[in-house]
Protein backbone atom coordinates (compact mmCIF):
# COMPACT_ATOMS: atom_id res chain seq x y z
CA UNK A 1 0.00 0.00 0.00
CA UNK A 2 2.75 2.39 0.69
CA UNK A 3 4.34 2.37 -2.55
CA UNK A 4 1.50 3.12 -4.23
CA UNK A 5 0.89 5.78 -2.69
CA UNK A 6 4.53 7.51 -3.25
CA UNK A 7 3.77 6.06 -7.01
CA UNK A 8 0.72 8.32 -6.83
CA UNK A 9 2.76 11.43 -5.15
CA UNK A 10 5.29 10.87 -7.71
CA UNK A 11 2.92 11.25 -10.51
CA UNK A 12 1.21 13.93 -9.13
CA UNK A 13 4.33 15.85 -8.80
CA UNK A 14 5.76 14.81 -12.18
CA UNK A 15 2.44 16.12 -13.79
CA UNK A 16 2.76 19.16 -11.83
CA UNK A 17 6.12 19.75 -13.27
CA UNK A 18 5.23 19.18 -16.63
CA UNK A 19 2.22 21.60 -16.71
CA UNK A 20 4.31 24.46 -15.19
CA UNK A 21 7.61 24.05 -17.23
CA UNK A 22 8.99 27.36 -19.09
CA UNK A 23 8.12 26.33 -22.26
CA UNK A 24 11.73 25.56 -23.14
CA UNK A 25 12.95 22.36 -25.09
CA UNK A 26 16.31 21.06 -26.28
CA UNK A 27 16.58 19.43 -29.40
CA UNK A 28 19.64 17.42 -31.40
CA UNK A 29 20.45 17.72 -34.83
CA UNK A 30 23.19 16.19 -36.95
CA UNK A 31 25.33 17.25 -40.17
CA UNK A 32 27.57 15.14 -41.88
CA UNK A 33 30.95 16.32 -42.06
CA UNK A 34 33.98 14.41 -43.29
CA UNK A 35 36.48 14.83 -41.69
CA UNK A 36 34.19 16.03 -38.89
CA UNK A 37 36.98 18.20 -36.35
CA UNK A 38 35.52 19.91 -33.22
CA UNK A 39 36.82 23.32 -34.17
CA UNK A 40 34.76 23.40 -37.37
CA UNK A 41 31.74 21.76 -35.95
CA UNK A 42 31.54 23.92 -33.65
CA UNK A 43 31.88 27.14 -35.73
CA UNK A 44 29.70 25.72 -38.09
CA UNK A 45 27.15 24.90 -35.41
CA UNK A 46 27.32 28.38 -34.03
CA UNK A 47 26.79 29.67 -37.59
CA UNK A 48 23.89 27.76 -38.03
CA UNK A 49 22.10 28.68 -34.75
CA UNK A 50 23.41 31.54 -33.58
CA UNK A 51 21.76 31.95 -29.91
CA UNK A 52 20.31 28.61 -29.53
CA UNK A 53 23.55 26.90 -29.96
CA UNK A 54 24.29 24.89 -26.57
CA UNK A 55 27.24 22.22 -27.55
CA UNK A 56 28.50 20.73 -30.09
CA UNK A 57 30.40 16.96 -30.64
CA UNK A 58 32.16 14.71 -33.09
CA UNK A 59 30.52 11.21 -33.60
CA UNK A 60 32.33 9.11 -36.71
CA UNK A 61 31.83 12.14 -39.10
CA UNK A 62 29.00 13.16 -37.72
CA UNK A 63 28.83 16.45 -36.17
CA UNK A 64 25.91 16.42 -33.38
CA UNK A 65 24.46 19.59 -32.05
CA UNK A 66 22.42 20.49 -28.93
CA UNK A 67 20.16 23.52 -29.24
CA UNK A 68 17.51 25.14 -27.27
CA UNK A 69 14.30 27.00 -28.71
CA UNK A 70 11.08 28.52 -26.95
CA UNK A 71 7.94 26.51 -26.92
CA UNK A 72 5.10 28.46 -28.12
CA UNK A 73 1.61 27.10 -27.05
CA UNK A 74 -0.14 27.47 -30.68
CA UNK A 75 2.81 25.59 -32.16
CA UNK A 76 3.89 22.06 -32.08
CA UNK A 77 7.49 22.50 -33.30
CA UNK A 78 9.80 25.45 -33.73
CA UNK A 79 10.43 27.10 -36.93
Amino acid sequence: MEGRTILVYVLIVGMIFMASSPGVAEAMVSIIMNPCELSKCIEACKNLLHDKFLSASCYQGTALIWHQYHIDNNKSFPE
